[in-house]
């Protein structure tokens, strides 16, 4: 009896625990029925939305061309339509007025002394060239001298004043010993000497001339005395004359030897030191003339020098001078700005990127600054920023419609021309942990109505999925690295792992772990513990680190063979080159992935891909690294390889990591 009441009390038990197990884990969770939605197939419209601003896809820019920050004193209201011409802005330029007077004093001065230093130029030529002329004349008539005095033209002053000596002495020597030999024999040497022509002699000649003819008289003298005297003995031997005569004859003849020596030694005198002298002195005024010419070329040189650098000086200075003062009148003139063509006026922005505000009157704008806009309003288009999530998804091309807030209820299209390659800076500096990256959408058809700075609201077609199944995006729940739904069973809510595929801002697709027509929990359940899936997790893992492991395997393997190919003197490949440099960083890794992505992207040079040395070249190229940059998978990956490698010493950029397009990430 016991027995059986047991049995019974533990069927009870289990059939409570049954319907507890199929109706009381939904009751236990407070589940509301509103929150479970039924999956279904059908086609799944993939757009990229996000707010953006219009301006006119060409446009003139009108900037300040004044020096420094200057103040806006009038400014034409923002909408008007203007012609070319008109005036748009007027900047303060008092500054400037101010420095214009003193400027054109300076300019005067300038100008002055510009004409002074040119007088001066001229008149220190002219001096120049009477100082030279003056001591050209005074060479001139110091080998004038020597000439006249030597019978000869100076060329090698100690070889023409050796050779006029020497020439001299002989002609003196061969007169003497022709004076000799006439005296002995009884010639009338005085009367041949007397026929010589003295006209084309020169000066020195003459007096050596002078000599001997001095010399030849005291020895014609001496003849006739010594003839006298031996006419005046035989007579004083035959008592015809008394004593007396016979000693002034004899006297007589002493006298004329004298007179003869005394002639003599004066040749000498005059032929060893007289002619010699002279001929020296005239020398050295020659020579002293020819120095004095050669300093005077100096000195006339170096003060034209002089004079010329100060006129170069005072031109430069003049020119500058005119320089500054046309830049002041420029300034003057640029104090109003003038449309440069027909067209609508918009305000430019003043301050930083930070925190722009408006052009007004007022204002300090600096040189370069946009104050105005002229739009051509008759193409417009809407600049926007992608989240880096997005942007692999936006190609140019592709298709967008585009709202404004201040007209509702109407729709414009257009398509994406412009998508960046890379992060937009302002947007990093902000927060470096967000990327976005700016796009360009045209827009189509009448855009008349449309003005620049006007918010819009542009929505990016990116596919349409045909005949998916799909469920909204909050039901997919993340434990760790997998996915997974609560799926509504026979027997309650059933965690279930399925594989997510694309989605949009509301559903994503699901494609594998779920059936059309289940029904599936839009939010993680209260009150019910979250599946761990270890083992999934686990699998994932392991094969995480396989790949890791793997992966390093495959860098050892590479560094390897780049050291035994660098000890053998062969080229590293490129990957091997940085390896060192990447090390623990992961670029290796990351490089890896981008050649296998190219071998795939690029058919054609999968063979060189393969080989390290052609790889090399390969990327060498201009055109293959273009044609890589601008891939919209490969570019971004291979910039920022590039930047690593280039100047942030390998560590990855804040930011820089994919961040998984999924729900309920972690």
């Amino acid at each position: 009896m016991t027995r059986i009441l047991f049995i019974t009390i533990l069927v009870a038990a289990l059939g409570y625990g049954i319907y507890a197990l199929s109706t009381g884990s939904s009751q236990g969770a407070n589940l509301n029925r509103a929150d479970i939605i039924t999956a279904k197939r059908g086609d799944l419209r993939i757009v990229v939305t996000e707010d953006g601003e219009l301006e006119a896809a060409k446009s003139v820019k009108v900037r300040s061309e004044i020096e420094g920050r200057n103040t806006i004193e009038w400014l034409i209201p923002e909408g008007s339509t203007v012609k070319k011409g008109d005036r748009l802005a007027v900047l303060d330029v008092s500054r400037f007025s101010d420095r214009e007077e003193t400027q054109s004093i300076s300019l005067s001065r300038a100008k002055s002394s510009l004409v002074s230093a040119e007088t001066g130029f001229e008149i220190q030529e002219s001096q120049n060239a009477s100082d030279i002329d003056k001591a050209q004349t005074k060479l001139f008539f110091a080998k004038m001298d020597f000439e006249r005095f030597t019978g000869q033209r100076i060329v090698d002053g100690k070889q023409t004043v050796a050779s006029i000596l020497s020439q001299w002495k002989k002609q003196a020597e061969e007169e003497l010993q022709a004076m000799d030999q006439a005296a002995k024999g009884g010639a009338n040497k005085a009367l041949q000497r007397g026929d010589r022509d003295s006209t084309t002699m020169s000066e020195g000649q003459q007096r050596l001339d002078q000599s001997l003819s001095d010399i030849s008289l005291k020895q014609e003298e001496l003849s006739q005395s010594e003839e006298k005297l031996a006419w005046t003995r035989r007579l004083y031997a035959k008592n015809y004359v008394a004593e007396q005569d016979l000693k002034r004859d004899e006297f007589a003849v002493d006298k004329a030897r004298y007179n003869l020596d005394v002639a003599k030694s004066k040749l000498r005198l005059l032929i060893a030191y007289d002619l010699r002298k002279e001929i020296r002195d005239l020398e050295s005024k020659v020579q002293a003339a020819q120095d004095e010419l050669g300093r005077t070329k100096l000195r006339c040189r170096a003060q034209l020098e002089n004079k010329k650098s100060d006129l170069e000086a005072k031109k430069q200075q003049y020119e500058i001078e005119v320089a500054k003062l046309e830049k002041l009148r420029e300034n003057i003139k640029g104090g109003t700005l003038l449309s440069p063509s027909s067209g609508l006026v918009v305000y430019g922005k003043s301050g930083s990127w930070r925190r722009q505000e408006p052009i007004d009157v007022g204002t300090d704008v600096q040189r370069g600054q946009t104050i105005l806009i002229l739009p051509d309003t008759s193409t417009m288009v809407a600049k926007l920023k992608i989240p880096e999530a997005q942007r692999e998804l936006i190609k140019p091309g592709q298709v967008a419609t585009l709202t404004v807030e201040s007209m509702p209820g109407r729709t414009f299209t257009g398509h994406v021309t412009f998508i960046g390659q890379t992060a937009d800076t302002q947007s990093s500096w902000l927060n470096p942990d967000i990327k976005q990256y700016r796009c360009m959408v045209e827009l189509h058809g009448d855009t008349l109505a449309l003005r620049p700075n006007m918010s819009a609201n542009v929505t990016v077609e990116v596919a349409t999925l045909e005949n998916v199944l799909s469920v909204p995006i909050q039901a997919v729940q993340r434990a760790k690295n997998v996915h997974f739904l609560w799926v509504e069973t026979d027997s309650g809510l059933e965690p279930r792992l399925v594989e997510i595929g694309r989605a949009n801002d509301n559903r994503i697709v699901i494609k594998s772990g779920l059936k059309e027509g289940e029904r599936v929990y839009l939010h993680d359940v209260d009150g019910v513990e979250r599946p761990k899936f270890e083992k999934e997790n686990a699998e994932f893992e392991k094969a995480r680190l396989s790949k890791e492991a793997q992966r390093k395997q495959d860098a050892a393997k590479r560094r390897k063979e780049a050291s035994q190919r660098q000890k053998a003197g062969s080229p590293r490949p490129i990957e091997a080159s940085s390896s060192k440099a990447e090390g623990r960083r992961g670029g290796s890794s990351a490089m890896t992935e981008i050649f296998e992505m190219a071998k795939a992207a690029f058919p054609e040079y999968a063979k060189r891909l393969e080989d390290p040395r052609q790889r090399m070249r390969l990327f060498r190229d201009a055109k293959f690294t273009k044609t890589m940059q601008e891939h919209p998978k490969i570019g971004p990956k291979w910039k920022t390889l590039m930047n690593r490698f280039r100047g942030k010493g390998g560590r990855r950029p804040q930011g820089s990591r994919s961040s998984g397009r999924g729900p309920g990430g972690e």
